[in-house]
């Protein structure tokens, strides 16, 4: 059977067509936030917090990111690149402070639901886990990969693998890694098989108490190919982030 066409193609950089490209992006990202499904209640501060999450990304990084786009012209993923991971770094410290502080602001005045509550402190706890455990990038450039759960043939994982390929080239870097939430002992041959290498897991906290299960966070490398690309493989569904 043959895989249905896809494309990726490079956020709009301005007009209502830029403003139109962001929201297709904000709801992909909502819709997928809970391994590839929405929450189930809804979060209090969930524009500030989509804020951090995606705002360098459609802002100084726009130019490096990408749709993945099926021959209807229906948004199937998206690849948001960063090859200037100093600069994120710095923005995201600067944004996560405000965030922490609206967030203050709204549990004091008792305008922080009882889900949301729970659902920033697990965040909190995996965001200081990993800032202990950090440790030099694997690689120079970062990506955040994530495909709608309707999308399981493989050809938007390897669509947007191709793109993020294609920014490290022309910024002259080797390779690049992203961070993939996963149930336990799910998505590793998945991986695998785009051209993916498992380099670490760890647990998360957050989508483990929200689903009550298991969930880890793998981080993966991509060394670029110089020569032909890999063939398609299995489907990614949902979020690495």
């Amino acid at each position: 059977m043959t895989a249905p066409a896809v494309t990726v193609r490079s956020l709009h950089e301005s007009g209502a067509a830029a403003l139109a490209d962001d929201e297709k992006v904000r709801r992909l990202f909502a819709r997928t936030l809970l391994l590839g499904e929405p929450l189930p209640f809804p979060l209090s501060g969930a524009s500030q917090y989509q804020h951090v999450c995606l705002g360098w990304y459609l802002g100084a990084g726009r130019a490096d990111a990408g749709l993945a786009i099926d021959e209807a012209g229906q948004v199937l993923g998206y690849a948001l690149v960063c090859t200037d991971g100093r600069a994120h770094a710095r923005w995201s410290r600067r944004h996560s402070i405000m965030l922490a502080t609206r967030l203050l602001g709204r549990l004091l005045t008792f305008r922080l639901s009882r889900d949301s509550r729970r659902f920033y402190a697990e965040r909190a706890r995996d965001s200081l886990a990993l800032w202990r455990g950090q440790a030099s990038p694997p690689m120079p450039v970062h990506a955040h990969l994530n495909i709608d759960n309707r999308a399981r043939s493989g050809s938007a994982a390897v669509a947007l693998r191709d793109h993020i390929d294609e920014r490290c080239r022309r910024s002259g870097q080797s390779g690049w890694f992203g961070e993939m939430n996963a149930r336990e002992g799910t998505r590793e041959r998945a991986v695998e098989r785009i051209g993916l290498q498992i380099v670490h897991r760890k647990g998360n906290h957050t989508l483990s108490t929200s689903l009550g299960r298991s969930v880890v966070r793998l981080t993966v490398v991509r060394r670029v190919p110089i020569g032909d690309r890999l063939p398609i493989g299995d489907g990614l569904a949902g979020t690495a982030s």
